[in-house]
Parts: C-alpha cells; sequence; structure tokens
C-alpha cells in the first residue's frame, strides 16, 4: 500500500488500474497529464478443444490460472 499512498496527496490526480486477459497498467491521471507508472502482461493457458475426461479438468486448470 506504501507505493500507492503518493497516489492520495494530490486531489486533482486520478488513479486508474487497468485489467484485461493479457496484462494490468496502474496509470495516473492529472488534467492533460497521464502518467503510466507500471505495466506487465501474463500469460494464461488458451482455450482446447480437448474432449473426454479430461476437458473438465482442462477448464478447472484455466481458471485457476487466470
Amino acid at each position: 500500500m506504501d507505493d500507492l499512498d503518493y497516489l492520495l496527496k494530490d486531489n486533482n490526480s486520478y488513479g486508474y488500474v487497468v485489467v484485461d486477459g493479457s496484462g494490468a497498467v496502474f496509470a495516473t491521471v492529472s488534467g492533460t497529464n497521464k502518467i503510466i507508472h507500471e505495466t506487465f502482461g501474463v500469460d494464461l493457458p488458451k482455450k482446447h478443444r480437448k474432449g473426454g475426461q479430461s476437458a473438465a479438468r482442462f477448464g478447472r486448470l484455466r481458471l485457476e490460472a487466470i
């Protein structure tokens, strides 16, 4: 939490966290200034078409990874 405390000092700034299936971005916006503080990506398992008894297991492993 200490890393984000500086975002609370200025009332004219807003902090944003954008998360999607490929990663996340931490940024601040103050007026027309945009500052990206950190970005990172993730490598999640893709959906696959394996059937049979293993389909439920592969689906569960994918959800756990997400």
